[in-house]
């Protein structure tokens, strides 16, 4: 049974592109004339890079072989810049490396970094480009968690990281976080989206261990975990709650978390109205530190973060997270006020054209809306924090996770109350039986029976159709929320075929 968008154009899929791996060679040989046919054989290669999403000074990296163990005299710290360069000798079987950072200063907050930073060494090399920051570390716990790290977990990694959950990086800014060196022009990119990412984190640690001691060393524990776990989940392409085919409810509420989470910092990126921290570095302090940091790690970049594009993928990116936000907000007791503010947030950023710098058409925010859906989307995380139903978390992430993005309508042209539901439409069509289940001949058909209800187990509304013929129809009035239906033939003497598959189709 196929449904099909009744009430506006959808967004089509998009494809993940290939990004091309710099430092590796994918055939098994690495770079600079030194052989990786020798597992026995010792070489030295020459590793280098940045640290942070801020930058972090004084970072302590150290150098791990793939059986988890620390190589020796491969320890170093990051220089006043962020940058790091570690002379490491092992055998060629202990490739691929993998490289840790943490302690240190964040130059943007001026505290501890909030969770480990991780990056990879794929083969011996004479110079290796390594840069750790928020990406690469999910991009390699993703891959760890996908069969270990190779070439094509690190490549499928890179894809589902830097293309559904970039956060303003996107593949046409950089051409790949881990191995491509961050110089004058790319520095602002870097910085803020993996400050955007890296407040997507914390806003998480912070809502679902609200425990974790500020200050203390389990705020960085707090963060391992939560990046440990949204990188478990990515490893089937989606923050979805489902880990390994399974979904507890601690996953699911990770990953509700983490979507609604994520369309707080993106419209606030977007506008360039990032909160760092959130409360302790408002947007103008928080643009400033950050401008700062790059003009000290790259005094030659000209280019600051009012300056950074927006990439198609991190518009896709946040119409799937802002309607997850806006379910959210129309699910409380009372609808939250500022919903119809969120709608007008999501048609700035479904009408805003890939490669701009700010939002249209809400850039001078004049009469305070865009402020009131940031403020919105941040009260929407605790609210998700708080939600015991799994059912709702799986709709929540449903949204968040889907690739046909519904289109909003002007929201000027009416624009509706905050406590009133959206009401949409779902056009469901399905093929005729030929013959009963044990084969006989079917003479006698009536009709269908569509079943459906927001909950697949319980498809509490029925909807006659009383023509044998007829092969399509209309359902109407379904409010916001994630619907599913299921379809029965009835012949003329009353008999009733089993339901079919089930179907879904999702009112923004």
């Amino acid at each position: 049974m196929a449904l099909r968008n009744a009430i506006g154009a959808l967004l089509g899929a998009f494809a993940l592109s290939a990004i091309a791996v710099t430092g590796c060679n994918l055939d098994g040989a690495s770079e600079g004339g030194l052989s990786a046919d020798d597992p026995d054989a010792i070489t030295t290669t020459v590793v280098s890079g940045s640290v942070g999403d801020g930058p972090i000074r004084d970072a302590r990296v150290r150098t791990f072989t793939n059986a988890d163990e620390e190589v020796r005299r491969s320890e170093t710290r990051s220089d006043s810049t962020a940058d790091y360069e570690i002379t490491v000798r092992t055998q060629g079987r202990n490739y691929p490396l993998t490289l840790v950072a943490d302690e240190g200063t964040d130059m943007v907050t001026n505290a501890p970094p909030d969770f480990s930073l991780v990056s990879v060494v794929m083969s011996p090399s004479r110079n290796e480009t390594a840069n750790l920051n928020p990406y690469s570390t999910l991009i390699v716990r993703t891959a760890q968690k996908s069969g270990g790290i190779s070439f094509e977990t690190i490549a499928e990694a890179t894809d589902t990281v830097v293309e559904r959950y970039g956060f303003g990086l996107g593949s046409r800014l950089i051409v790949h976080p881990v191995f491509s060196p961050m110089d004058h022009t790319n520095v602002h990119v870097v910085v803020k989206a993996s400050e955007t990412v890296g407040e997507m984190i914390r806003r998480t640690r912070d809502a679902v261990t609200p425990g974790c001691a500020y200050g203390d060393a389990a705020t960085w524990r707090c963060g391992d975990e939560v990046v440990n776990t949204l990188a478990a989940d990515l490893a089937d392409g989606w923050i979805d709650g489902w880990i390994d085919g399974e979904a507890t409810f601690d996953d699911r509420r990770v990953a509700a978390v983490a979507n609604v989470a994520s369309a707080a910092v993106m419209l606030e990126a977007l506008a360039n109205q990032l909160r760092i921290d959130f409360y302790n570095l408002r947007p103008e302090l928080a643009r400033a530190q950050m401008d700062s940091a790059i003009a000290l790690v790259r005094p030659e970049a000209t280019l600051r973060t009012g300056d950074v594009a927006i990439p198609a993928e991190a518009l896709l990116q946040a119409r799937r997270a802002l309607h997850a936000a806006k379910r959210v907000l129309l699910t409380r007791p009372t609808p939250d006020p500022a919903v119809p503010h969120v709608r007008e947030a999501i048609y700035a950023v479904q009408t805003t054209p890939p490669g701009s710098t700010q939002l249209n058409p809400l850039p001078s925010d004049e009469e305070g809306a865009l402020e009131w859906a940031i403020e919105a989307l941040n009260r929407a995380i605790g609210y998700t924090a708080d939600i015991t139903d799994e059912s709702l978390l799986d709709e929540i992430n449903r949204i968040a996770s889907s690739e046909d993005v519904p289109y909003l309508e002007n929201p000027a042209e009416p624009k509706a109350q905050p406590d009133e539901p959206t009401l949409g439409t779902a056009t469901l069509d399905w093929s005729p039986p030929d013959a009963r289940a044990d084969g006989t001949e079917l003479e006698a058909l009536a009709g269908y029976r569509i079943y459906y209800g927001t909950d697949a187990n319980k498809l509490t509304r029925t909807l006659d159709v009383d023509d044998g013929e007829q092969t399509q129809k209309i359902v109407e009035n379904l409010e916001s929320g994630t619907w599913y239906f299921a379809i029965t033939a009835f012949s003329s003497e009353g008999t009733e075929s089993e339901k079919s598959n089930i179907g879904t189709k999702i009112i923004p």
